[in-house]
């Protein structure tokens, strides 16, 4: 898979204090057992416990701490919303939980996805006034992307914010307003997937969904200190792209930046990221023998790096900068 990943950061981050303050008192309060885990795989943990009378409801619990933690995170760093995807994340959640069947690689995961992915009945206000307006359009159909996270048993649960036609790489805009880095508010959690690398870096989201035009994945993950990964945008996952740049024809910009917009994903470890990113293959791959398209045919192949390459910066003579 050609890839461009950010470097996994094995040392805890340290929260904002006001940010931290306000998941202690959903603790206090009662309202959650523990502060955020940020770890994909503690949800997959969870959705492994049974009960021997009856099935633990994980993917409602795990549903209902992610809206609660995206909530606080969203007042304190302006970054996320819920209300959007609530009603459906809520029956797809339930309808995880009364499943019987073996289960998928990400069940009753909570995901974030970035605000510019369609979603049926919905705006896509790309951080405009103009689309965010009563009269502005609505998507008619989902984006590709949340087929794929259902078919892996993942939860889409938040938008995440988004500068002005995901042009910048700051995250700010007349609708949601100014986006803070959740480790230093004076900061900014970088963009266009800014909004998107804030929720997972503050703990409120274990996975997340964004796009990459021209840095749009890599900026916020280095900004934010998670790990994120730009796939290809060849053959294996160009169908799974559709619809990321919001509502069909609103602006024709947008729509015809599309084919050259790649997918990419955030979590807050690099194992993490491959845990998520290799049940999405799997889904992609299994979904395209159901229905005969063959288009993915995407294989996961652990690789075998024996060196990492560093990019250094010279200047125009072609001599390397001093520093």
């Amino acid at each position: 898979m050609s890839s461009s990943a950010s470097m996994d950061s094995s040392s805890k981050q340290t929260m904002s204090p006001a940010l931290q303050s306000s998941f202690d008192k959903l603790v206090d309060d009662d309202k959650l057992v523990d502060v955020p885990s940020r770890s994909l795989r503690s949800y997959l943990i969870s959705s492994d416990v049974h009960d021997d009378d009856e099935k633990t409801r994980c993917a409602s619990a795990n549903l209902k701490k992610a809206q609660m933690l995206a909530e606080v995170a969203n007042t304190t760093l302006k970054c996320a919303n819920t209300g959007d995807l609530a009603e459906r994340a809520a029956r797809q959640a339930s309808e995880l939980d009364a499943q019987t069947t073996p289960k998928k690689p990400l069940h009753g995961v909570p995901v974030s996805i970035k605000e510019s992915f369609a979603v049926t009945g919905q705006r896509s206000p790309l951080g405009l006034r103009e689309l965010n307006e009563p009269t502005a359009p609505v998507a008619l159909e989902d984006a590709a992307i949340f087929t794929l996270l259902r078919a892996a048993g993942a939860v889409p649960f938040a938008r995440t914010s988004v500068p002005p036609l995901l042009d910048s790489t700051e995250t700010n805009n007349p609708i949601t307003g100014r986006c803070l880095n959740p480790h230093c508010p004076a900061l900014t959690p970088g963009g266009s997937s800014g909004g998107e690398a804030c929720l997972v870096a503050s703990g409120a989201s274990p996975f997340g969904v964004g796009t990459d035009f021209g840095g749009s994945v890599r900026v916020p993950a280095h900004f934010c200190g998670v790990s994120a990964i730009m796939v290809d945008t060849e053959r294996r996952w160009r169908k799974w792209r559709r619809g990321c740049g919001g509502v069909h024809g609103a602006l024709e910009m947008i729509d015809r930046a599309e084919p050259y917009t790649s997918l990419g994903f955030f979590a807050h470890t690099a194992v993490d990221l491959r845990l998520g990113v290799k049940a999405l293959m799997e889904a992609a791959t299994a979904l395209d023998d159901d229905d005969g398209s063959g288009t993915s045919g995407m294989q996961w192949t652990p690789a075998d790096i024996k060196r990492v390459g560093v990019v250094l910066p010279f200047d125009y003579d072609g001599s390397p900068r001093e520093f």
